[in-house]
């Protein structure tokens, strides 16, 4: 009989063990359903770096010190508490060139300007008003291919995912890596991936460039200026490129920089932009035209250095290789005549130096070395301190809109026209992070005709990949 209870009491124990296991089992359960419900299940697509290392140069949490305490409107919230998706806009704004605000100073336009409801949440509409030039996506198309298309065309979407406790959180997507995992910024955690977040979005905003900002008055989508021709089977600028209705091409002197350009050849009409390895650049929509201009395998030719190789590549072909010289970073003067004789640098942390260590080679393969050694310590830093700021009625071709910074980024004029009252229009080209190939530029506010004219010039001046303020218009100092 003892025998019998004992056994009878196991099977309870085990009966209720097992009871309590299965309450477990469907209470995860249906918290796992509840986390991801309305989610969409996101991983990325192909590697894509993004535009730069974005933690190497900016980290905005919202517990920083500067402004943690800042309250979020009449909200009783604050910067700490809430404040991740006002970071994540002025992460995107600043990554993508169109505003250089901190979460701070952004928090007190917000707030100057009633962005902030009086629960804390965003007014987009309001957002726009606040921010001129500033546009909002509110599509919230969180399928993956549509997430992957945002992170290919640099347009750093911000999306709302869950933390490990429930809560609802923004972060900022960068990029995706070679195990295709998506790369974030999170204003807690810092830098971080999706995969944290079991790939589940919930939600998503893209703050950009206004669609049609800058627009001209007197150049609509519409008018014969707007359609100015493009000579698809031209093979170079001037036979690609057309000027627009009463405006003329001024004569280039023989052995000009501008006469260069216009004769530079182009890949044929309808090519896509290359990165360095070869594939195809992820947004095919800024470009009108791609130069013949050769990429090194790696990535180094990107935007100051796609513009520092034209102007030594036309040096070079000119017979006027004693005019190459570029200062590195640290203001170096890394001169060509120095590295034909034989010198290299020797690089002991910020110091440079030169040592002889090779014969005199006037070679144009050991000239594309010397290239490939500027790019590695030369960029927008260096190329802007050796600009000196212009006005638009001085433009020729040569000059650029330039920002030095890390990161920074700039565009050349590659071609200039006037009209009978010597007012300006003007094509502009580009390379870009990773390195790629060097193209013109279409011209946002003018839909199928890539001039743009200096009269319609304002700050801030947008171009498809990029919006420069004011002080941006200068000339290399090697002219």
């Amino acid at each position: 009989m003892g025998e019998r209870k004992r056994n009878h009491k196991a099977r309870r124990i085990i009966l209720a063990g097992i009871l309590v296991l299965s309450c477990i089992l469907t209470a995860a359960a249906v918290w796992l359903t509840r986390k991801g419900k309305g989610a969409s299940q996101v991983t990325g697509d192909a590697y894509y770096e993004g535009r730069f290392p974005l933690e190497a140069y900016f980290d905005y949490n919202q517990g920083d010190d500067d402004w943690a305490g800042n309250s979020l409107g009449s909200a009783r919230d604050t910067m700490a508490s809430s404040g991740c998706l006002t970071c994540c806009i002025a992460a995107s704004l600043k990554a993508q060139g169109i505003y250089d605000h901190t979460p701070g100073e952004l928090n007190r336009i917000f707030n100057d300007n009633g962005v902030y409801n009086e629960n804390g949440a965003i007014l987009w509409a309001a957002l726009e008003e606040a921010l001129p030039g500033v546009y909002v996506d509110l599509s919230d198309d969180t399928s993956a291919a549509s997430i992957n298309r945002m992170i290919r065309d640099g347009r750093y979407p911000i999306v709302k995912v869950r933390r490990k406790s429930g809560a609802v959180h923004w972060i900022m997507l960068t990029g995706t890596e070679e195990d295709f995992d998506i790369t974030a910024m999170d204003p807690i955690d810092g830098y971080v991936h999706l995969s944290d977040y079991s790939d589940l979005i919930y939600g998503v905003r893209v703050v950009s460039a206004k669609k049609g900002a800058g627009r001209p008055d007197h150049i609509t989508a519409d008018s014969d200026e707007a359609h100015t021709a493009i000579h698809p089977e031209g093979t170079c600028l001037e036979e690609r490129f057309p000027t627009p209705a009463g405006y003329t091409r001024e004569a280039a002197p023989e052995g000009s920089f501008q006469q260069y350009l216009r004769r530079y050849p182009l890949k044929a009409d309808k090519s896509p932009v290359l990165l360095y390895d070869g594939s195809e650049k992820g947004n095919q929509g800024a470009h009108e035209a791609v130069f013949d201009l050769p990429v090194f395998d790696s990535d180094l030719q990107q935007c100051a250095d796609s513009i520092i190789r034209i102007y030594a590549e036309y040096f070079w072909s000119t017979g006027n290789q004693d005019r190459i010289a570029f200062h590195l970073t640290n203001g170096f003067l890394m001169d060509y005549p120095s590295w034909r004789e034989g010198n290299r640098l020797q690089v002991d942390g910020n110091q440079v130096s030169w040592v002889k260590k090779a014969s005199y080679d006037d070679s144009y393969e050991t000239f594309l070395l010397y290239l490939e050694y500027v790019m590695m310590y030369a960029g927008t830093l260096s190329l802007n301190e050796e600009c000196t700021p212009i006005s638009p009625d001085q433009l020729k071709a040569g000059d650029m809109f330039i920002k030095g910074g890390s990161p920074g980024h700039c565009v050349m004029v590659a071609d200039v026209a006037v009209d009978g009252n010597g007012d300006a229009c003007f094509l502009l080209a580009q390379g870009y992070m990773p390195a790629q190939e060097f193209h013109i530029l279409k011209n946002p506010a003018s839909p199928g005709n890539p001039w743009y004219d200096t009269r319609d010039l304002s700050y801030p001046f947008y171009t498809p990949e990029y919006v420069f303020q004011e002080g941006s218009l200068k000339r290399w100092g090697g002219f």
